[in-house]
């Protein structure tokens, strides 16, 4: 599971056992994993509720500010808690007192992005995850005439 991680697979510090920088890739990128998973499934929960809350009343409501979708912002205590989580790892399991703040930078924007970009994509494929009246239809598509019906001959 390490090999998921290959940006990190140079250590930062020649003296660490390989063995021990294995392992902790291992708990590292499993944690990570975990926590990508966790938070876009709880992004894409709140979403859901959020938006079948969001009602129209008004006309101007219908250029409003889609809201639901801020809770994209998910992604950011999801990396930050994968980055304390490497962190705390690093001084932990590997015994060192220096270079882990470089490597749990890159996993907070490694979680970063890979949750906001799955939230994001998962929004937009799952049908029936945003209502039907907040999703865009172009006006041609609203306004077009419908073609006559022909009855069948039999």
């Amino acid at each position: 599971m390490g090999s998921f991680l290959s940006l990190l697979q140079e250590k930062p510090l020649p003296d660490i056992p390989d063995t021990s920088w294995a392992a902790f890739l291992d708990g590292i990128a499993a944690f990570t994993v975990l926590i990508v998973l966790g938070f876009t499934l709880l992004t894409l929960l709140v979403y859901a509720l959020w938006a079948r809350k969001k009602k129209i009343h008004f006309i101007y409501n219908l250029f409003a500010p889609y809201t639901p979708l801020a809770w994209l912002f998910l992604c950011i205590p999801a990396g930050l808690l994968a980055g304390g989580y490497c962190l705390w790892q690093y001084y932990q399991v590997l015994n060192v007192n220096e270079g882990g703040l470089l490597i749990a930078a890159k996993i907070t924007a490694l979680a970063i992005i890979l949750t906001g970009l799955a939230s994001y994509v998962l929004i937009l494929c799952i049908p029936g995850l945003t209502p039907r009246k907040f999703r865009y239809r172009p006006a041609p598509f609203l306004h077009r005439a419908k073609a006559p019906q022909k009855k069948l001959q039999v």
